[in-house]
């Protein structure tokens, strides 16, 4: 336990991880207590909510999360409603004046967190939106004319120029806990899960979660990496990566793929690294675009 230090607090969003987490990183290292948070807001979701199977997974992940926190002397602190009022009032109940979290870029989540910069600021509340889903910053790829690039080749070809920064924020330990801990939902209250089971097939075939991913990364990196250029195109072959989901949410930053596969020479690594880089490109376009 902590003395009376203020706790800060971790947003988790779609960084649903605690290896290479730049914002649980950066917490940590105020040395003080953490409160982490998710906030169930479909407000960051804009015009495009989660469908059935995307949110049976984030159950999943979440419990993953929530499981992996325990372990390390923590919880995960489970709220719904707008995460400006969520934030305040964590503010006024365990004065929490400190907020990290990883930014996104789909257009309604950005807007959201404009608009949140503004309002904990005049409540005396500081934030630190911090990277982690990309390899990136959208900001920093430019064109000789200091303009965002409308073309992958180009863009990749600078990417792969400043090259990819593979150091890795390792996962705690230990996570220092507050004195109290605040009110907070089940996971089960969020309403997941599909009243109808249909889901059997997804869990007998994935894992959702950051040990999930690890796996899945282990496995491709050892099994397909080499033969990927050729496979990715053979439905009738296991030679994909099957990192899209975990990705998706977090589980796993591009960071720790491009990390994983560094050391294997050939074509497969290269062709699976630039597939990332596309990725890449549909967040700076979608950011500058």
């Amino acid at each position: 336990m902590s003395g009376a230090q203020p706790p800060v607090i971790v947003w988790f969003r779609r960084n649903l991880r605690l290896c290479d987490n730049v914002a649980l990183a950066r917490a940590v290292e105020t040395g003080a207590p953490l409160l982490p948070l998710f906030i169930d807001d479909e407000r960051e979701e804009g015009a495009w909510p989660l469908g059935a199977a995307s949110r049976w997974w984030l159950h999943q992940s979440l419990e993953a999360l929530a499981k992996e926190l325990e372990l390390r002397g923590s919880r995960l602190i489970v709220q719904r409603g707008a995460a400006r009022d969520v934030l305040l009032a964590l503010r006024r109940q365990c004065g929490a004046r400190r907020v990290f979290y990883q930014r996104r870029y789909e257009p309604a989540a950005q807007k959201m967190e404009l608009r949140l910069a503004y309002d904990l600021a005049e409540a005396d509340i500081e934030i630190e939106a911090c990277a982690g889903s990309t390899l990136f910053l959208p900001e920093q790829i430019q064109n000789g004319s200091g303009k965002p690039y409308q073309v992958f080749t180009a863009f990749w070809k600078t990417c792969l120029k400043i090259g990819i920064d593979t150091e890795l924020a390792p996962a705690p330990t230990t996570l220092s806990a507050p004195e109290k801990w605040p009110a907070s939902l089940d996971i089960g209250e969020l309403s997941l899960l599909p009243k109808i089971d249909w889901a059997r097939g997804m869990s007998a075939s994935w894992q959702p979660g950051e040990c999930g991913a690890q796996r899945a990364l282990e496995h491709f990196v050892r099994e397909a990496v080499g033969r990927y250029e050729e496979g990715r195109d053979r439905p009738d072959q296991s030679l994909t990566s099957r990192l899209s989901p975990h990705l998706h949410f977090g589980e796993l930053s591009p960071r720790q793929v491009a990390a994983a596969l560094q050391g294997y020479g050939g074509g497969g690594a290269a062709s699976f690294l630039r597939e990332v880089g596309w990725r890449e490109f549909a967040r700076h376009s979608l950011c500058h675009f």
